[in-house]
């Protein structure tokens, strides 16, 4: 074996992690989850949309889409 064959299992073990830093997520926030939510009101009279209030705990939630 060679002196450069010899040294290139070594170089990859450690340009390995600094490569892989410079691909992750600098501000590790979490990936934003889609969720579908059905709503089934009951009542005698007609309601609108916007006489019903979807709100969450943390204030982070946030509407995509209404069908």
């Amino acid at each position: 074996m060679s002196p450069r064959s010899r040294f290139l299992p070594v170089w990859l073990a450690l340009a390995a992690p600094f490569t892989m830093a410079a691909f992750a997520d600098p501000d590790d926030t979490p990936a934003p989850r889609f969720v579908p939510v059905e709503v089934y009101l009951e009542s005698s009279e007609p309601v609108a949309a916007w006489q019903f209030e979807l709100a969450d705990r943390a204030g982070a939630m946030k509407v995509v889409g209404i069908l």
